[in-house]
């Protein structure tokens, strides 16, 4: 057997994949989501991703490609509401994830065996800075996953982490005369230990080290209706061990986006965005990627 192959088998038989994890990477921003609504609304949030891979790279093994690919498909239901405040403008969220998975490495298959929910994340976001005659904003969240979601440790892919993330973040929008709109986000997410993991008769410990996000966002406001724009990602961090042994796996790549929003009317926006990811270490190195949003608002 192929030296590459061989190890990769290994780290198969005792990883959950971290691109099947969809807390694993943080929470991605569009821009605009830090600019507050008045105290008293509501919106809700519908997502559909998709994401397309054709390597993987494992650390010190390198690039696997043939009989390799990932395809993921996940959806986000987010709830969102700003209570009516006479000071500091904030809102509270409720995240509901689920995805179905299929891989395929080096000829071995690992699947969700269909639709499976995603660990539930509660957050919050508070805004130190609300000025809007400057078109400035700061925005401060916290959003942590809770280990409700499906998780089997006897298969090489969960969509469930069966160990609780938090991810912090901050994101600074500078709005222009000119419908120029920049939007920069820095996360960091941690991660609890996992310590029933893999298919031995007694669970492993799975860790993983924290993750840093880098998000912007270059976005022009073509009409009162319509946007769109450029962003760009980094990711570093988060190698994974297993029983204090690296796995090969990790969250570190970049990736390109692009958006286009409109809206519908008054209380419908609709969104579409695709992105590709490049320069990846310890990964499936996502080709092609999708993202899909419909937000309705309630005031």
């Amino acid at each position: 057997m192929n030296k590459s192959i061989h190890i990769f088998n290994k780290t198969l038989a005792t990883s959950t994949l971290a691109a099947a994890s969809l807390a694993a990477h943080g929470v991605p921003i569009e821009p605009g989501d830090y600019i507050p609504l008045p105290g008293g609304s509501f919106i809700g949030v519908g997502y559909y991703n998709y994401a397309h891979s054709e390597k993987l790279n494992v650390d010190g093994v390198g690039d696997i490609k043939n009989d390799t690919s990932l395809n993921l498909n996940s959806g986000l239901l987010r709830a969102v509401w700003y209570p009516k405040t006479s000071s500091l403008s904030y809102n509270l969220q409720m995240l509901m994830p689920f995805a179905s998975v299929n891989s395929e490495v080096a000829g071995a298959s690992a699947s969700t065996n269909g639709v499976r929910a995603g660990d539930p994340m509660f957050g919050a976001v508070v805004w130190p800075l609300n000025d809007p005659q400057n078109g400035r904003y700061l925005g401060l969240a916290s959003i942590t996953s809770f280990p409700l979601g499906s998780y089997d440790r006897f298969r090489p892919v969960s969509v469930g982490r069966n160990t609780w993330t938090e991810n912090l973040q901050a994101v600074f929008v500078q709005q222009f005369k000119s419908g120029w709109q920049l939007d920069v986000a820095g996360d960091v997410i941690f991660y609890g230990d996992n310590n029933d993991y893999g298919a031995a008769a007694t669970g492993k410990t799975f860790s993983q080290k924290n993750t840093y996000q880098l998000q912007l966002w270059l976005s022009k406001q073509l009409t009162p209706a319509t946007g769109a724009g450029i962003g760009y990602t980094i990711v570093k961090g988060g190698q994974q061990k297993v029983d204090g042994q690296p796995n090969g796996l990790r969250t570190d790549y970049q990736q390109v986006r692009l958006y286009a929003s409109h809206f519908l009317n008054k209380t419908w926006q609709v969104l579409g965005e695709v992105n590709h990811a490049f320069a990846t270490t310890g990964g499936f190195n996502q080709d092609f990627g999708l993202t899909l949003r419909v937000v309705k608002l309630f005031q």
